[in-house]
């Protein structure tokens, strides 16, 4: 390492060491405080030194601060992470939904890092990777103690690389490996019942007259746009109700959510956010929705999460439409991506909390996720045979329950009235 850099680290370290000292002069009453934090920052800088010193090959500043900030974060939530300035892959797929990878969702369960859903049609799907299946190692490695951001690093790649999974089913006696070839992915966001599903729950949705059907698979930049063109396409269809599928819809962008619902709910509350210091964001219908009146049944399940929970749970809540399925994931906390000075990458961080129109805060947290006070509950719940569109000789229980329930087949037909007309809550 050259002498002007050593030179500018210690000068760095020195300063920082120097404004923590002016903090105990000027602030007494929060000395005990800052004294945690300089016997912190005064122990790193004893790490660093060490390592610097002792470690038995020579070592670089970028991966020691890289490493020293993917620590920091991790220890926050699984959510939190850095993105590191070559990232900008990464950064693609969370904005407009293409990226290289092998085309699978996955978040942080009891089994550890979990499969949500493969997307159809893509890499992991070909190779076999299920729903469900815990993925324990990415070409060896274990997975146990990476955060989200790490993990995503190792699946992703150049196109036509290999990755070697170590996976495990529910009902799987023995872990299996799979071997996954990495593709350019895209994440359609919004499919109609042709392109999203096949055999009987096609059948079914086609044999449904007045009665459109969407998949909301994720929602990234153009979700809005794509929404409206499938809207436009089932608009003579869909006269007797429509519904949309959010099932193993991991979220997305929050702002495209709340596009969504704008198209349904006409005027008042769509969603809050609220921070550590208690400070609310309200965000409001601006009154240009044209498919108020158009009754809804809205499809969730364990893996629909975030941006999925703030459409099925508003709608809920405003008392738009009725929900059914299985109760969500109950991921409900909101992450801003901020630049770092210089080029240095961005941080993701935790920032605060959505909040339905009824109150209701959906982020389930380990104390209580005993209780009902996370993620959004069905109205109806309805024991699922696999994701929607599955290939199979009998369709899709819930999928044949909102069939049923939109067009009166056991009783009256659901209207506008019956999923309610309290928007101004």
């Amino acid at each position: 390492m050259s002498e002007p850099r050593v030179f500018h680290r210690q000068v760095v370290w020195l300063a920082i060491a120097a404004f923590v000292g002016v903090l105990f002069w000027r602030l007494p009453h929060v000395a005990n405080r800052d004294l945690v934090v300089y016997e912190t920052y005064n122990a790193l800088v004893e790490v660093d030194a060490l390592v610097r010193r002792e470690f038995v090959q020579p070592v670089e500043d970028d991966r020691l601060v890289e490493g020293a900030i993917h620590g920091l974060l991790r220890r926050l939530d699984p959510y939190s992470s850095y993105i590191p300035a070559t990232a900008g892959d990464r950064l693609a797929r969370q904005t407009t939904g293409e990226y290289v990878g092998i085309g699978v969702e996955i978040a942080p369960g009891a089994r550890g890092w979990t499969v949500i859903a493969p997307i159809q049609g893509g890499p992991a799907e070909q190779a076999g990777i299920r729903a469900d299946d815990a993925l324990s190692a990415v070409d060896g490695v274990e997975t146990e103690r990476l955060s989200m951001q790490s993990l995503e690093d190792l699946l992703s790649g150049e196109p036509g690389s290999a990755v070697r999974l170590t996976v495990q089913g529910v009902d799987d006696p023995e872990p299996r490996e799979v071997v996954v070839t990495r593709s350019r992915i895209h994440v359609a966001s919004v499919q109609v019942a042709d392109d999203a599903l096949s055999g009987a729950d096609l059948q079914a949705v086609q044999a449904a007259a007045g009665i459109g059907y969407l998949r909301l698979a994720h929602f990234h930049s153009g979700t809005g746009r794509e929404l409206d063109a499938a809207l436009q396409r089932l608009d003579e269809k869909a006269t007797r109700g429509l519904i949309l599928d959010l099932r193993s819809n991991p979220g997305g962008l929050m702002e495209q959510a709340l596009e969504v619902l704008d198209r349904f709910i006409t005027s008042g509350l769509l969603l809050s956010t609220v921070n550590r210091r208690g400070v609310v964001e309200r965000f409001e219908a601006s009154g240009g929705a044209h498919w108020a009146e158009l009754p809804l049944m809205v499809l969730i399940d364990r893996h629909s999460a975030s941006a999925s929970e703030i459409v099925a749970g508003a709608l809920q809540s405003r008392g738009r439409a009725k929900v059914i399925g299985e109760r969500s994931f109950g991921k409900g906390s909101v992450q801003h991506v901020i630049p770092l000075r210089e080029g240095q990458g961005a941080v993701k961080l935790t920032v605060a909390y959505y909040r339905l129109p009824s109150g209701r805060i959906l982020h389930r947290t380990r104390a209580n996720e005993k209780t009902d006070a996370w993620g959004v509950i069905p109205d109806e719940t309805v024991g699922v045979a696999g994701r929607s569109g599955a290939r199979s000789d009998e369709a899709d229980p819930v999928l044949v329950r909102a069939i049923e329930m939109l067009s009166g087949t056991d009783g009256p037909p659901m209207s506008r009235a019956d999923t309610g007309r309290s928007l101004g809550r």
